[in-house]
């Protein structure tokens, strides 16, 4: 249970002494205000000095008598224009979120409550366009680590008076505070309710970024499909909002989650609502076959060449077999290797630094493109395979995880059972998609059961004509409308 202050400031500062005082970055400063003791509490770093003592000193300047502390507290509190918090502090454990959180703590000799001074100065990483979704149009603002600035976002795209957002502080070691933000206009209530109790009862030793809570927000064992999707965009979680989803951010992580996810929102981008409904439904088009080369190509390549030739054209199948009978290894062993050797250049990419990336990338396409060749390990045909599996796969970004680990899958069944393998990978894809449930709707909706809905923003996208008169929510879908 949470231990409460005492009236006598003289504890309530040995408390802190005994909390923080072995912190360098704990600053209290006791003073008098209207003859009466006080401490200032505060982290410095987190709130700004400079701030306060211009405040306390103008403040103090018109200062007045006070008999008691409880009479400096209410004028303090109701009767002064200091921009301090309506609400006050009692516990213990909420005066050290608050000092966290960047504010100043004022006690008062016999009140067991503290003012909460709206101080904040934290140093944080600008609005920036994100790295990690690249569109050609649209705004170029995303997420940053701060929790507040992110609400700040979103309440400036979204002017509506029904956006909610309740921020509250995760139970665990860190006590990071995450943002839970729907319309209520348009969100499920039920939806609501649901997903706030999962995210509480998520027993997390600590919260350092919003994909700790995924696990936490499905059934388990429903394959490797999640039903929650990540936007390191304002624009994009806005428009979630608007059908009728929640977006829930995580102080110190820049994505948002958004819930439900549907498998078609991987293969949809904010380019699509900017260009012509005629290029978007090629745009579109393109990531189904990328997702489908990226997943089955290297499988269907080594059951072509160990188990199928004929379906090889004549001139195709020369070239690939004499390409395959140079190297020592077998099919499915050379196309592990590529596979093992492009993940280990992706990563070497990612963990080096920006300026020598470009080199180590440029120095692996070398080795492995050149050097295996003529060393006679890798074959020409196998080689092209890989790697057009490879770009395929970085047009898809949401779905990386899911795609190697299926590839990878694909692959071994082809390689060791042939075209019964690359049934039964299909079989496993299908069942992985279909076992995920989006919050009541299928994971493949729209796609899945058959509707308009896929003909109106799902495979293609109509115009935006046709879309304004019939906007897609959460709630039409659950009542039947038609999409």
């Amino acid at each position: 249970m949470d231990e409460a202050f005492s009236r006598e400031l003289s504890q309530n500062q040995e408390w802190a002494k005994q909390t923080f005082g072995r912190s360098a970055d704990f600053y209290a400063k006791p003073l008098q205000i209207g003859r009466i003791e006080c401490c200032l509490m505060l982290f410095d770093g987190l709130s700004s000095v400079e701030k306060l003592w211009q405040i306390l000193l103008r403040y103090l300047a018109d200062e007045c008598s006070f008999r008691k502390g409880e009479q400096l507290f209410d004028h303090i509190l109701h009767g002064s224009a200091l921009p301090v918090e309506p609400q006050t502090i009692t516990q213990k454990q909420q005066a050290a979120e608050m000092l966290t959180s960047g504010f100043a703590l004022l006690f008062i000799q016999g009140c067991a409550q503290a003012i909460a001074v709206s101080v904040q100065s934290m140093q944080f990483r600008s609005v920036q366009e994100p790295l990690a979704e690249g569109e050609i149009r649209g705004s170029r603002e995303g997420f940053t680590d701060m929790l507040r600035i992110n609400l700040s976002l979103l309440r400036r795209i979204v002017r509506s008076q029904t956006l909610v957002m309740q921020v509250r502080s995760h139970q665990g070691r860190t006590h990071t505070e995450y943002a839970v933000c729907y319309d209520s206009d348009y969100a499920d209530p039920r939806l609501v309710q649901r997903v706030q109790e999962k995210l509480q009862k998520a027993s997390l030793p600590f919260l350092f970024d919003s994909s700790y809570f995924v696990p936490f927000l499905h059934r388990h064992w429903q394959g490797i499909f999640q039903p929650v999707s990540y936007t390191e965009r304002p624009i994009v979680a806005a428009a979630r909002l608007c059908e009728g989803k929640i977006v829930v951010l995580v102080g110190g992580s820049p994505f948002a989650l958004v819930i439900p996810g549907f498998f078609a929102e991987n293969f949809e981008s904010l380019d699509d609502y900017a260009f012509p409904a005629y290029f978007t439904a090629i745009s579109r088009a393109l990531r189904y076959i990328a997702f489908a080369a990226a997943v089955f190509l290297p499988g269907f390549y080594v059951m072509a060449v160990s188990f199928t030739p004929e379906i090889m054209p004549p001139i195709l199948l020369k070239s690939v077999l004499k390409g395959a009978n140079q190297t020592p290894l077998s099919a499915l062993a050379e196309m592990l290797l590529v596979l093992l050797i492009l993940e280990i250049v992706r990563i070497a990419g990612l963990k080096m630094p920006r300026n020598t990336s470009g080199s180590v990338s440029l120095v692996a396409a070398i080795v492995i493109g050149s050097a295996g060749v003529e060393a006679g390990l890798l074959s020409s045909p196998l080689l092209l395979c890989a790697a057009t599996a490879a770009v395929a796969l970085y047009t898809l970004p949401k779905l990386y995880e899911q795609i190697v680990l299926l590839r990878l899958a694909v692959l071994l069944l082809c390689g060791w059972l042939g075209p019964v393998g690359l049934a039964m990978g299909m079989m496993l894809i299908t069942s992985s998609i279909s076992r995920a449930d989006g919050e009541g709707l299928p994971y493949l909706f729209p796609l899945h059961p058959a509707c308009s809905g896929a003909l109106r923003d799902g495979f293609v996208r109509m115009p935006w004509p046709i879309l304004a008169k019939d906007p897609f929510t959460l709630k039409n879908s659950r009542k039947g409308k038609k999409l």
